[in-house]
This record gives structure tokens, sequence and C-alpha cells, in this order.
């Protein structure tokens, strides 16, 4: 039997409970449960006081429940994290350091100037020294309802309009999480293209930023936008669409072998005739979202799949 306490449960930090959501990947810890709805962080020696990383593990609420009746021991537990933490997913969900990066509620970067430009530079760095680390990006107006969320589902008897309060949370915060997860995830392969493809002479800091920014943006502005697809159609079938707004189409214009728009759509173009701009914006990111579908979707050529990111190595397409 673990302590037992007459006080509230002690407040699980932030940033702890964020790592072990990482680390989980949203979902349930135990092996083949697929469960990523209703998630409890659960203490291992049931000591509610220790929250410290190895101490924690998040289960569903069927898997919490049974490691409080004791049918899936400590040891079991134990034997759930270690397997977690082994997954051969590496090169894109790293595990040990966390750099974190703070977003506003529409998505966007919180650009406190050099804060920014050090995170980069740190990411640029550890890519590069190919140590491990893991990306994750936060909205910080998000704990509080997470906060509101847990007290909720930590009562059994809410009133009709708490339910409907904590049913309503719990879609909300589900839906963030799983967006920021994979934003998360597209940044990390982002990073992990970027690093293979490009000598720090040809892409810096502020490159590393603009193609940041580029990703987020593609995740929530493409409304009113011209169309155009990239392809790479060997060794895998692998195309991504990217939106242009007018003033990108103006600057693709304005290049002697393209000339218009219409053009670049039914040529052989490959993506090094587009704007150095446009492929750190626009480009690098789709790529990286489409590397993390293919990958999600294939695990077992994960590594030929990172291979194939090299940017200039894509078609252009008709949109």
């Amino acid at each position: 039997m673990g302590k037992q306490y007459d006080d509230k449960r002690p407040n699980i930090p932030a940033e702890a409970r964020r790592t072990i959501e990482v680390d989980a990947g949203h979902k349930c810890t135990v092996k083949n449960c697929s469960e990523h709805t209703y998630l409890e962080i659960h203490h291992i020696n049931q000591n509610r006081e220790d929250n410290s990383i190895d101490n924690l593990i998040l289960l569903c609420d069927k898997h919490h429940k049974m490691a409080h009746a004791n049918k899936i021991d400590r040891k079991a537990l134990k034997e759930y994290k270690k397997l977690l933490n082994n997954s051969d997913i590496n090169e894109i969900k790293f595990l040990n350091n966390l750099i974190s990066i703070e977003l506003d509620n529409e998505y966007n970067l919180i650009d406190t100037g050099y804060n920014l430009i050090s995170l980069v530079q740190d990411i640029i760095f550890e890519s590069k020294s190919q140590n491990d680390f893991n990306i994750k990006f936060f909205i910080s107006k998000n704990e509080d309802d997470i906060k509101e969320l847990n007290i909720l589902q930590q009562n059994n008897s809410l009133s009709i309009q708490e339910k409907e309060k904590r049913n309503s949370l719990l879609a909300i915060t589900q839906s963030k999480s799983e967006r920021l997860d994979h934003i998360s995830q597209s940044a990390q392969i982002l990073f992990y293209g970027i690093t293979k493809n490009y000598h720090p002479s040809q892409f810096g800091t502020n490159e590393a930023i603009t193609a940041l920014k580029g990703l987020l943006d593609s995740y929530t502005n493409y409304q009113g936008r011209t169309k155009i697809d990239i392809l790479r159609d060997k060794p895998f079938d692998l195309s991504a669409p990217i939106f242009i707004t007018d003033k990108e189409v103006k600057l693709l214009e304005l290049h002697p072998e393209i000339e218009n728009i219409k053009k670049l759509m039914f040529s052989g173009f490959y993506t090094y005739d587009l704007p150095s701009e446009i492929i750190t914006e626009k480009v690098l990111p789709a790529i990286a979202k489409e590397m993390l579908y293919q990958i999600t979707k294939n695990q077992n050529n994960k590594d030929q799949i990172l291979k194939e990111f090299s940017p200039l190595t894509w078609k252009i397409g008709l949109g």
C-alpha cells in the first residue's frame, strides 16, 4: 500500500507533467493501449509527493485504477516506462533534454528577441552535435484549463453543469495537445533536415527562425492563397502542398526562368528554382510535415524516408 494522505493532493509541476505527456506521445504508456482521452499521471511508488520524472507515468483511467489496485505492480510500470524510452523513433522524438518554445493562443511564436534567437541556436547546436533533445511547443494559457479539468475529473459528484464544463475542457485541451504534439514532431524533423542538408554558412539563425514561423503558419493559415504541389516520386511517393501569398506570387514571377505562375506549374522545375525565401518559409516546413505523415504511416521505413528530406531534389507540380 502507498502512503495515505488526509490533505489535498499536491500539484505535479507543469514542466514535469509536460515532459511525461510528451514522452508518452499523449497516450497511455501501457503497451498496446491506444487510449488518449482520459489520461492521468500516476506515481509509480504511490508517494504523491515524489514528482521525479522517473516516478511519474501517464496512464488511462482504467490502467490507473489497476495500478492502484496493484493489478499492475510497480515493476511492470517501470518496464512499460522503459519500453517507452527505448522507442526506435529517437531521431524524431528525442527523450533527454527538453527545449520548450512558447506560443500564443493563435499558435504564433512569442518572440522575446534574444530568447528566441538563443533557443533556435541551441536547437541547431544540439542537432549538429547529434545530442538527444526534444522540442516541445506549449501554450502557457492552457495550463489554467488543464488545472481546472484535473479538479473536475477528480470530483465524483459533479453537477450537470460541471460535467458539461468538464467535457468541454476535455475536448479543448485534447485538441490543443494533439496539435501541439504534431507541430513539435514536425519541428523536430524540420531541424533534422536543416542540419543534414545545410552548412551553417548557408542556413543560420535567421533562416531557422523563418522556417519555424513558416511551419507554424502552415498549421493555421492557408485560405485565399495559391496552392503549389511539391513532389518526390522515387524511392517513395511523396507530395506536399505549399500555399503562397499574392506577394510571394509576384516574387516568383521576378525569377528569370519562371516569368509567370502558370509556367511554373506546367514545366519541369525543381524547388531550387524557387526564391530562397519561399524555400525557407514554405518548402522546408511542407517537407517536414509530409515526412511526419509518412513516418507515422510506415515506421519501418523511417530512416529511409528521412533521407529524402533534401529540399533541392523535390519537383514542383500543378497545385
